[in-house]
């Protein structure tokens, strides 16, 4: 009786030939054969992956440039709690597998920080814009003596009348009742 099978290590062999002295009893042969390997078909059509592209390694200049870069902007605090709080340590004390996380991280502070001065900005107009009663009184002051002017300034602003101007437009307005 004659079995072919295919084995690809020398620990494949020591293997099978326990399984045959288990099946037959003793062994008289065992031929061993480097196992082929196919080649593949050349064809016209031949699909290769893309190859991933490395990821570029980063250097804790670069990652330390960075920081500077935050820390030239005002957020040194925040810089420093994130290492302390999150990484638990100095970035000299890290790893460069965790300088990519740093930089992600570093973006985002510099993006909340832009938010939150972007906020403040708004928040400031806001308290800047004249109240409802300084616009009604600036109205009325030039009532008598521009009527007309006014009128085409509430179509301008796409209001019947001054009670109906949104609060959004009231510093746009104002200004536009002072240059009259």
């Amino acid at each position: 009786m004659e079995i072919k099978i295919t084995i690809t290590s020398a620990e494949d062999v020591a293997q099978a030939k326990k399984v045959f002295v288990a099946l037959a009893g003793e062994v008289e042969q065992v031929a061993v054969e480097a196992p082929k390997q196919a080649k593949p078909k050349a064809t016209a059509k031949t699909k290769t992956a893309p190859k991933k592209a490395a990821k570029p390694v980063l250097t804790i200049e670069e990652v330390q440039e960075r920081v500077d870069e935050l820390d030239a902007k005002g957020l040194e605090k925040e810089i420093i709690s994130m290492f302390r709080d999150h990484f638990k340590s100095r970035l000299s004390e890290l790893k460069p597998s965790q300088y990519p996380e740093v930089l992600e991280r570093l973006a985002l502070i510099e993006k909340i920080a832009e938010d939150d001065a972007a906020y403040e900005e708004t928040e400031k107009a806001v308290d800047e814009a004249p109240t409802k009663a300084e616009l009604e009184a600036k109205f009325k002051e030039l009532l008598d003596e521009h009527r007309e002017r006014l009128r085409e300034l509430l179509t301008k602003f796409e209001a019947q009348k001054l009670s109906n101007l949104d609060a959004s437009q009231y510093a746009a307005f104002y200004e536009e009742l002072e240059a009259i």
